[in-house]
């Protein structure tokens, strides 16, 4: 389970009203999952890009194995949308 470091209550509401949507797991490897990779015997965290996004759900979890880049950036959209207008109402769109 991810925990919400830093996100206010209502924050929190607004990503449990999209949590059972399909593309979900989208919001959560963009915005709270980070990549560990080992750069000059550092360990570096960095944001999963949307084509490493898509290659990493395709064919799983219900996802089309062809899933590409642009489909997984509808799908952000969307649920950004949705947790949008649960945070700001009607006027967000």
């Amino acid at each position: 389970k991810i925990r919400f470091n830093g996100f206010s209550a209502l924050s929190e509401k607004a990503l449990k009203k999209i949590e059972g949507k399909k593309g979900y797991e989208v919001i959560e490897m963009r915005y709270l999952q980070r990549k560990k990779t080992v750069e000059n015997g550092k360990q570096v965290e960095e944001v999963y890009t949307f084509e490493e996004i898509a290659d990493i759900l395709g064919g799983q979890q219900g996802y089309n194995e062809n899933l590409n880049e642009k489909t997984v950036r509808n799908y952000k959209n969307a649920l950004v949308r949705d947790m949008a207008i649960f945070l700001f109402g009607s006027d967000a769109v």
